[in-house]
């Protein structure tokens, strides 16, 4: 009976010992669910990411484009291009808000609920940037759409003040992107909550 008892008290020594030493190797952490949808968070913002180059990659050619009948047309492809890219930008960024805010489902601690918070409202702000720039190249893309119809250069003063108030709305909501994805990023250092 003695071993008997012995050997229970010893694996339940054993057992608290790895628990206590942080061994999650047989039993899931509770945290685990909400350390996952952040991992599916952070692999479509990496794809957002690299999305994200390929629109400045066209910006670069379009900045290079002479307003003339032939540089419209070859704008207006560019600007095709730039719009598709944005709008699989938009679709990794709204699945990395899903992953995100399904962390307030979960039973985990308070912090990293408020985290998640943090990081989805950091993830709204770049889908409004995705928004105002898809704005932008469309209102871009109607501007060399005449130019290159009329083969002259577009005397359109209401269309170029229009395309630049929505450059300076980008410029805008990419310094609140950038605030917000700062103040996530703060609070979970803050927090420790990387380990």
């Amino acid at each position: 009976m003695k071993k008997t008892t012995a050997a229970a008290l010893a694996a339940v020594l054993v057992l608290a010992t790895l628990s206590l030493a942080g061994c999650t190797s047989w039993f899931e952490s509770p945290a685990k669910p909400a350390n996952d949808a952040i991992a599916v968070a952070n692999g479509h913002l990496k794809k957002a990411a690299a999305i994200e180059s390929q629109v400045a990659s066209g910006t670069t050619a379009l900045q290079a484009v002479a307003y003339t009948k032939k540089g419209a047309r070859q704008a207006t492809t560019i600007i095709g291009s730039i719009s598709a890219t944005l709008k699989a930008e938009r679709g990794e960024l709204t699945d990395a808000k899903t992953a995100m805010d399904s962390i307030a489902g979960f039973d985990v601690a308070a912090t990293f609920k408020q985290y998640a918070k943090l990081e989805s409202g950091a993830i709204d702000a770049r889908i409004a940037l995705v928004d105002a720039n898809s704005r932008l190249y469309d209102a871009m893309g109607r501007l060399y759409s005449a130019l290159s119809k009329t083969g002259n250069t577009v005397d359109s003063q209401e269309t170029i003040k229009a395309v630049q108030q929505m450059q300076e709305e980008v410029a805008a909501l990419a310094d609140s992107a950038s605030q917000a994805a700062k103040a996530a990023s703060d609070f979970f250092s803050s927090n420790k909550l990387g380990g």
